[in-house]
């Protein structure tokens, strides 16, 4: 029998928690297919530097973009590790690949027409929103909390086609990078802790977080692929 503490602990290993908030699937009441999109995405106006804290809650902290880390002391943390991880952690970019997943899941299902400005007419507008992002460690790693919005708005009517809001948690993977002849970059399949956070270089975290969104991506774009089967075989 599994006691409460060991259940506990497997609990801890899985590997992606979700909290799906809004979720709105009203694809059957449009015509996508061979349309034309304008695909854009944002962030949190409060999302400017990360804000980095020892021996805190993930939900205790009331900034969008932060880094805890509960298993160190504060004095190992120095300058030069804030803004290492402050030029890593770049929110644009982290927005931008969550919204070209949702393109090239679109242009699978739907056969879509992606155009570069409003100014072309697009039939649809996909924003993506990355609203809060947070590196947190505990005793079993680093992880990335990621809270996304991605919306499918008509607009022939401003009708919202499509909105799933997920609040994702993934382990961090470790990542070695080597600049000898050719430039080599290598995931190790290991959960990085605190202290190799720390050590690692920024483009080392950059990759590390970049392999982690790209999980979140594909996440949202499951998502869509569900619920476009669901449209197409219930009509609703």
């Amino acid at each position: 029998m599994i006691t409460k503490k060991y259940y506990l602990i497997i609990l801890a290993f899985i590997s992606v928690f979700n909290l799906n908030c809004t979720h709105i699937n009203e694809l059957y009441k449009y015509d996508l297919s061979e349309k034309l999109y304008y695909f854009k995405y944002s962030v949190n106006p409060e999302i400017s530097r990360v804000n980095i804290e020892i021996n805190s809650g993930y939900y205790g902290s009331n900034f969008p973009v932060s880094v805890i880390l509960s298993e160190i002391g504060g004095s190992i943390l120095g300058a030069g590790v804030s803004e290492k991880l402050n030029n890593a952690i770049q929110p644009d970019s982290i927005t931008f690949i969550i919204s070209e997943g949702i393109k090239n899941g679109l242009t699978d299902y739907y056969d879509i027409i992606p155009v570069e400005s409003i100014s072309d007419e697009p039939d649809f507008i996909v924003e993506t929103r990355l609203k809060k992002f947070s590196l947190t460690s505990n005793i079993y790693g680093v992880y990335a909390n990621i809270d996304t919005k991605v919306l499918i708005t008509s607009r022939m009517n401003a009708g919202t086609a499509w909105e799933s809001d997920i609040c994702s948690k993934y382990p961090i993977h470790d990542i070695i990078t080597g600049y000898s002849s050719n430039p080599w970059v290598r995931t190790t399949g290991s959960v990085i802790n605190a202290v190799r956070l720390m050590q690692m270089t920024e483009e080392e975290i950059k990759e590390a977080i970049n392999n982690t969104v790209i999980m979140v991506s594909e996440e949202q774009t499951e998502r869509l692929r569900q619920d476009i089967y669901e449209a197409t075989q219930t009509g609703k």
